[in-house]
């Protein structure tokens, strides 16, 4: 599909490694690039103050994520990392522009394993302002929706 090999290069993994009463946990979760200088947009349930936080892009090059803003009430957390050339960030659809029976495509990157979710049709469009609350998407995991 034209539309995953487009958005792939801006769907990143993210790993968390900590330790919880004397156990190592490992956390993932999946997010996208937003800007080519290395911010990266993921769910607040994703991301970790403390221990071994790491962003791997679709190339398999590693780097260490800092937290630039958390918003836990709308799912939604901005980091960053330092990068050493420009980055591909994804396209953003616009919520106005759907229609419904429009399809859509959940991307992610959860684990490393590059997986497209099953494709959907828009049911129904909901705007979403700062003060209202977004559902979680699937467990831990982010999803991106691309309309085509």
């Amino acid at each position: 599909m034209k539309l995953i090999e487009r958005v792939s290069p801006s769907v990143v993994d993210i790993t968390n490694l900590r330790v919880v009463n004397n156990t190592y946990v490992i956390s993932h979760g999946t997010g996208s690039i937003l800007h080519e200088a290395g911010y990266v947009v993921t769910n607040a349930h994703v991301v970790v103050p403390d221990g071994q936080k790491t962003v791997t892009l679709s190339g398999g090059t590693v780097y260490p994520y800092r937290i630039v803003a958390k918003l836990p009430y709308e799912d939604l957390a901005l980091i960053k990392i330092d990068a050493k050339t420009p980055l591909a960030p994804v396209r953003l659809g616009r919520s106005h522009d759907l229609m419904l029976g429009e399809d859509v495509l959940a991307v992610g990157n959860s684990q490393g394993l590059a997986a497209c979710r099953q494709g959907r049709r828009v049911r129904r469009v909901r705007f979403f302002t700062a003060a209202s609350p977004v559902n979680r998407l699937e467990e831990t995991r982010y999803a991106r929706l691309a309309a085509r």
